[in-house]
């Protein structure tokens, strides 16, 4: 197992919604083992994969589990302290904590570890728009330059029992061409299957 380690001042998203109000970090424990296939048809070796806000880290394990180089960052000790899911045996060995709206770097030997794939399902509108672009420059830098960033984005609200869980809400429009269209080349999701879509936008970016 590659020895990882999370450098960084801000191991918890103190000020999120979600650490303060769980819900999707408690909830949410997504894969899909046909995006896995899709992924490895694609790439066609061991990858390193990133899937950020992992909330209960089923996609990481599943990707560590077919040998492949794989880290899941999740902004919530929600599960960490009620010893939930996959937490319970890969805690700072697959899944870690981290707020990913805050400058961190994932080391491994001493060096700063890129990844062929990194993904975020349904976890930008969760980030204080203030923050997006230190977000996006934490995928950029951990982001190979033929490597991809896949995922999904909200356009909608979102208020579960009285609190409002998404700090950025934009048209499909706006998230492309406006936030990730600054920092990376936008194209067509290219896969015919995902994460977690639930009717948001799908889609794929590149180093520019």
């Amino acid at each position: 197992m590659t020895d990882i380690q999370i450098v960084t001042d801000h191991l918890i998203a103190l000020d999120s919604p979600d650490h303060l109000w769980p819900h999707g970090t408690k909830n949410d424990n997504n894969t899909n083992v046909k995006f896995i296939a899709e992924i490895e048809e694609r790439f066609r070796k061991k990858i390193s994969f990133l899937d950020l806000g992992c909330a209960g880290g089923q996609l990481a394990i599943d990707m560590h589990s077919r040998g492949h180089t794989s880290v899941g960052l999740e902004g919530s000790d929600y599960c960490v302290k009620n010893k939930r899911l996959n937490w319970v045996n890969y805690y700072q060995k697959v899944l870690f904590t981290c707020d990913i709206s805050k400058c961190f770097r994932i080391m491994s030997d001493n060096h700063l570890l890129r990844f062929d794939c990194i993904t975020a399902w349904e976890v930008l509108e969760h980030i204080h728009p203030e923050r997006l672009a230190t977000f996006l420059d934490n995928v950029g830098k951990h982001l190979k330059f033929n490597g991809i960033f896949l995922g999904s984005v909200c356009s909608r609200s979102d208020v579960v029992n009285g609190h409002e869980l998404h700090l950025a809400v934009f048209s499909e429009n706006h998230w492309k061409k406006k936030i990730l269209g600054k920092y990376f080349i936008t194209y067509d999701y290219p896969l015919r299957n995902s994460v977690r879509n639930s009717g948001n936008q799908l889609f794929c970016a590149r180093k520019v």
